[in-house]
């Protein structure tokens, strides 16, 4: 999750496969700045195992 302007936290995804993206922001751009920050966190650290993923980005990843 992805802390914004908004009242609730962001739920942002990325398939490294495709790439593609998802995120629950406004934005109109694709991808947007939070998808941008976990590619740029991938890239830099790696992130954690896929496996781990929450329920909502591992169902949308299964998809």
């Amino acid at each position: 999750m992805c802390k914004g302007s908004g009242a609730t936290p962001y739920r942002t995804v990325v398939d490294l496969t495709g790439p593609a993206y998802k995120c629950s922001c406004p934005s109109r751009k694709f991808p947007c700045k939070h998808a941008l920050g976990l590619l740029l966190l991938w890239s830099a650290q790696g992130l954690g195992d896929p496996a781990e993923a929450p329920d909502w980005a591992a169902e949308w990843l299964a998809g």
